[in-house]
């Protein structure tokens, strides 16, 4: 909870840079929170779903806690990204990346024309299948690159976004020596 503390405490804090330790602590505190959120919204009604799995139903509390957590988030993830020498930028391209991808997933399972089924059309129905099939593969790279890159090493000893986060133990409080 305290690397979660430390890395709300930064919410406007876009330079310097986030141990692994720190971002990845704060990623399952945020989860845990929007879960035990969404359950409420459920349990109380606010959520527009029928049921507690439905995705994108965001109740009341559900987007109070997303409004509060989104700066702290934004901003623990430009410095991991900082971490491993990569401009905090990348998480723009990332989620421009992923929009498309996911707009054109969408688009091809829900919206597309469906292809009528006959012997004439089966290369249509392929075609479609195909793309479907590339689409969510597509995505499922682009979030495991993005994975990836976050659970990098950081670079050791000083990067151009700032000192090593590891030359003080945040543990102990007393500013020890991180061991490699």
């Amino acid at each position: 909870m305290n690397w979660f503390i430390i890395a709300f405490k930064q919410y406007l804090t876009f330079d310097g840079r986030a141990r692994r330790k720190e971002f990845w602590m704060f990623t399952l505190f945020y989860c845990i929170f929007q879960i035990v959120a969404g359950t409420l919204d459920y349990m109380l009604g606010l959520s527009h779903s029928s049921t507690i799995s439905e995705i994108g139903s965001l109740g009341l509390i559900s987007i109070l806690c997303e409004l509060v957590l989104l700066l702290p988030s934004i901003a623990v993830t430009f410095r991991r990204l900082h971490d491993v020498g990569k401009s905090g930028f990348v998480l723009l391209r990332f989620a421009i990346a992923y929009k498309v991808a996911l707009a054109l997933f969408d688009y091809f399972v829900y919206e597309a024309p469906s292809p009528r089924k006959s012997i004439a059309d089966a290369g249509e129905v392929a075609l479609g299948s195909f793309r479907t099939v590339a689409l969510g593969l597509l995505i499922v790279g682009i979030v495991v690159w993005f994975i990836v890159i976050l659970s990098k090493k950081g670079d050791h000893g000083d990067n151009k976004y700032g000192a090593d986060p590891k030359a003080i133990n945040l543990d102990d409080g007393m500013g020890t020596e991180v061991p490699d």
